[in-house]
């Protein structure tokens, strides 16, 4: 299965948005936001031979995850461009669009104090 996808070296600070139905797998060393409905679905194709909590291989999911996925394929995914928006105390980032929903970052430049009681 792996000699089938794109291998995409990532840095600190890399941001990709993959979209619903695009068959990926995550790298060691990578903090990932999942956007998404409340649902808690994953097909697996392949699962690295992995064990489950029960001592068995976890279970694949082959034709439910072809029904739903673009195998269409695409170029090599690139950094999305990112907006700052400057405003006293803050600024926020603009890090993905899509049809669906955004997702910004907020940069906070507060001071913290400690409340006496």
């Amino acid at each position: 299965m792996m000699k089938y996808l794109q291998n995409v070296p990532i840095h600190k600070d890399d941001l990709f948005f993959i979209p619903a139905g695009t068959i990926h797998a995550i790298g060691a060393g990578a903090l990932v936001a999942e956007i998404q409905e409340s649902s808690n679905l994953t097909y697996r194709l392949y699962d690295y031979d992995r064990i489950g909590k029960d001592g068995k291989k976890r279970e694949l999911h082959i034709d439910k995850a072809l029904d739903v996925a673009d195998l269409h394929g695409s170029a090599e995914p690139r950094q999305p461009l990112r907006v700052l928006k400057y405003r006293p105390g803050m600024a926020s980032e603009l890090l993905i669009r899509c049809k669906y929903f955004e997702v910004y970052r907020m940069l906070i430049n507060g001071v913290c104090q400690e409340v006496q009681r």
